[in-house]
């Protein structure tokens, strides 16, 4: 019996990776809504907001695939 398998190598990098993104966008969103904030530190927080999302546009997920053999229950092999 052969028994295939597959899972994604990657996937906390992913989650990770919009995690980053996410907290990015509330921290720009602050500084937007602060009155006081400089213009530079928002455009830096912007930009580094595209970043993120450029990347994440651009992964790709790894799957991993694994087969496994079972010998047969009527084979002689262990």
């Amino acid at each position: 019996m052969i028994y295939i398998s597959e899972r994604l190598t990657n996937l906390s990098e992913l989650e990770s990776a919009i995690d980053a993104a996410a907290q990015a966008g509330e921290e720009l969103r602050r500084k937007i809504k602060s009155a006081r904030a400089p213009i530079d530190q928002i455009d830096t927080l912007a930009s580094d907001l595209c970043g993120q999302l450029q990347r994440l546009k651009n992964f790709e997920l790894c799957v991993e695939r694994r087969k496994t053999v079972y010998p047969d229950a009527n084979s002689d092999r262990p």
